[in-house]
Parts: C-alpha cells; sequence; structure tokens
C-alpha cells in the first residue's frame, strides 16, 4: 500500500512544475509591455529630448544662412525622434534659393542639416532663374547681375526649352557665335538672338534641321557687305534673310 500513497502524493507537485514557469513568463510580459510604453511615452515628449542643437552645412552665395535657420527651426514640431524631418525639409525647400535638404538625427540632440543652393544656368524670362535641371525659380529680390543666357516659355516647358538650347549650342560655338536669348512661345515657335545682334525665326516643325541648313551657310552670309540682322527659317526651301547697311542704317530683305 505504501507504494501507491507515494504515487499519489507526487501528481499535485508536478502539476505545480508546470503551472510555475507559465505565471513567471506572464508576469514578465506584462513588464516588457508596460516598459515598452513607458518608454514610448517617454521618447514621444520633446520636452524630455528636446533638439537643442541645428546645424547648417553647405556654400552659399545667395541663401541667407541666419534666414534658413529661423525658417527650418520653426518646422521643428517634436523632440529628438519625433520631430517630422519631411516636415522641415519642406520648410528649407520652400525657399526659392534652396534647391536640396537632407537631415540626419545626431544623438543625443543634433539635427544636421545639408543644405543645397540652386545653380542657375539661365535667366527665365523676367523675373526667374532655371537651373540645369529645368527647374525654375523665382528670387525673392531681384539679382544684381543676371546670367549673360535668357531662356523663355510657359514654366513646364523650362525642360524642352533647355534641352533644345543643348543640341544647338554647339553649333553656333563651332562659328563663333553664342545664343544670348532662346524663346518657345505660345504657337510653340522658337526664336533665337545672338550675341552679334542676329534674330532666327526657327518656326515650329523640324527647328533643329532647318537651324543646322541655316549654319552650313552661315559662313557664306557672314562676309557679304550687308550684315543680316534676322534670318526666317519658317520656308520649307530655303530661308529669308533680312539686311541692315552698316554705314546708313537701311535696311533691306532677300531671300536665300
Amino acid at each position: 500500500m505504501a507504494p501507491e500513497r507515494s504515487q499519489s502524493s507526487g501528481k499535485p507537485q508536478q502539476s505545480r512544475v508546470h503551472v510555475l514557469p507559465l505565471t513567471v513568463v506572464l508576469v514578465f510580459s506584462a513588464l516588457v509591455v508596460t516598459a515598452v510604453v513607458a518608454a514610448k511615452h517617454y521618447l514621444s515628449n520633446p520636452r524630455n529630448l528636446p533638439v537643442k542643437t541645428m546645424a547648417i552645412k553647405g556654400k552659399f552665395r545667395h541663401l541667407d544662412r541666419d534666414n534658413l535657420r529661423r525658417v527650418m527651426s520653426k518646422a521643428i514640431d517634436g523632440g529628438f525622434f519625433t520631430t517630422d524631418i519631411q516636415r522641415i525639409r519642406q520648410a528649407g525647400l520652400s525657399l526659392p534659393w534652396v534647391d536640396d535638404v537632407s537631415i540626419t538625427r545626431v544623438w543625443p540632440d543634433q539635427l544636421i542639416m545639408e543644405v543645397t543652393e540652386q545653380q542657375p544656368v539661365a535667366r527665365w524670362g523676367d523675373k526667374a532663374l532655371v537651373n540645369g535641371r529645368g527647374q525654375v525659380f523665382y528670387p525673392v529680390k531681384p539679382m544684381r547681375k543676371w546670367p549673360e543666357l535668357r531662356l523663355s516659355g510657359a514654366d513646364e516647358k523650362a525642360p524642352v526649352v533647355l534641352d533644345f538650347y543643348a543640341q544647338v549650342k554647339a553649333g553656333f560655338a563651332a562659328r563663333d557665335l553664342h545664343i544670348r536669348s532662346l524663346a518657345l512661345d505660345e504657337r510653340a515657335e522658337w526664336n533665337i538672338r545672338l550675341d552679334n545682334g542676329l534674330e532666327i525665326v526657327l518656326g515650329r516643325n523640324d527647328a533643329a534641321e532647318r537651324l543646322q541648313r541655316f549654319l552650313g551657310l552661315y559662313a557664306e552670309i557672314s562676309t557679304k557687305e550687308l550684315k543680316p540682322v534676322r534670318v526666317d527659317l519658317r520656308y520649307e526651301q530655303g530661308f529669308a534673310v533680312d539686311w541692315q547697311e552698316q554705314d546708313t542704317g537701311s535696311g533691306q530683305e532677300s531671300d536665300a
């Protein structure tokens, strides 16, 4: 009978062995969840880990560093972990002379702003500038010295105008000529003015091809006694030239 009592007394002990670890796991899990929630609450409070330092890096000719700092500081809406980086970036990009902004968090309380200033390649219309990617921006203050090259057209056409300029400028440079203005009007017609004062009307169809044909004959045209002041290439065959007499100032037109 003794062995039977021994087996009966062993069962409760085996049951307690399984119950205790489960209880410990549940308690530990609850503590972890509580700690995570508390940590999240602590870190989300900007008063606990505020952004204390903002460093702005970049080389600027037109940007005001102090104004840039003020604008981007106003966009800080949280602490080190919770402040909206994209909101700060968009605040910087709202300034006309800012081309790009990248922001890095540096523990424990610093934000580093890498700011790239716009690099205009030409004047755009009367009041704007355009960068090398065809993005138009409007400076708040007029420039003291505008770029010599002037491009114009609808703002959304700036990449097209810039691309066309890149296609044709080498042909002029090979003849020691340089484009001073290039315009694409509302009728999609091209107009060019050179540094020697010559105006070239290209029209809208096959503009690049017509221009190449004209440049092939430019050496012959430029050696004439009369100075060409305007060339109209909107003809299927040939082109029209307006001539300016150098001595009297009177003009006349001929077809080529």
